[in-house]
């Protein structure tokens, strides 16, 4: 093999390297958003029974935000001084071969509302938020009939009280997005992307390796 073969295999094979997942996948750095909001804050990554994530901690200066795992969900819980927990991240299972609408009930139990027995799984087309998701579909819960006329009239004379869907639905400042892992075909995330930037990156959302 001539030399200038020899440096252009080279180049190609750390070219690969690079740009393989698993290259950047044990201590990715945070987006730059996040990394401008979170000035002071620690970038780490969090581990659950069955999800992991990177996300940062913040000292009591910051209001001591931070993600912990809550297995019961399973997912992520956002903590922060003299304030409740929040969800942020919950994970639903279903088989390798069958379609995320499969877990509806599953959700829909999870998501007790006024209207949740009428929502159903809506696909979101966001350019931005695919990267959340590595570029897996992306659905939101929303209300259908009736539930849905009323909603969309609510919304535009100022709304209701609560969430049509519950929790995990549609409303006005959040609409947590659901999608299947990338990296699992078995499990589905809910992620609560928040009003305002969150401190994890969705991005980063794995099944967590055995102990």
């Amino acid at each position: 093999m001539s030399e200038q073969r020899y440096v252009a295999a080279v180049l190609s094979a750390i070219i690969l390297i690079l740009m393989s997942p698993s290259a950047h996948a044990k201590n990715p750095k945070p987006p730059a958003g996040l990394q401008e909001t979170f000035k002071g804050c620690q970038w780490r990554e969090v581990k659950g029974a069955t999800l992991s994530i990177w996300s940062f901690a913040c000292g009591a200066a910051q209001g001591g935000i931070h993600l912990v795992p809550d297995n019961r969900l399973p997912g992520f819980v956002l903590n922060s001084t003299g304030a409740e927990s929040s969800l942020a991240v919950r994970a639903f299972t279903k088989s390798a071969n069958a379609s995320i609408a499969s877990i509806l009930p599953a959700i829909r139990a999870a998501s007790p509302g006024a209207h949740t027995a009428t929502c159903t799984l809506v696909p979101f087309d966001d350019a931005d938020s695919k990267a959340f998701s590595k570029g897996a579909p992306q659905f939101t819960l929303e209300p259908t009939g009736a539930a849905k006329i009323a909603w969309d009239k609510a919304e535009k004379e100022g709304g209701p009280a609560d969430p049509p869907c519950g929790r995990l639905g549609i409303y006005f400042d959040r609409s947590p997005l659901f999608w299947v892992l990338p990296d699992d075909k078995t499990t589905v995330v809910a992620v609560d992307m928040g009003s305002e930037i969150q401190i994890f990156d969705p991005s980063t959302l794995k099944r967590a390796a055995a102990p």
